[in-house]
């Protein structure tokens, strides 16, 4: 296996974060500047 553990990892967590960024709403990751608009 010329996987390492590390690049498992590394593949997973890009994964996760591809559907977190799916489901996350761009108002949480802007949350300041909403919160200043309003």
């Amino acid at each position: 296996c010329n996987i390492k553990l590390f690049d498992i990892i590394i593949i997973v967590l890009a994964i996760i974060w591809q559907m977190i960024e799916e489901f996350v709403p761009p108002s949480w990751i802007n949350d300041e500047d909403d919160i200043a608009d309003d």
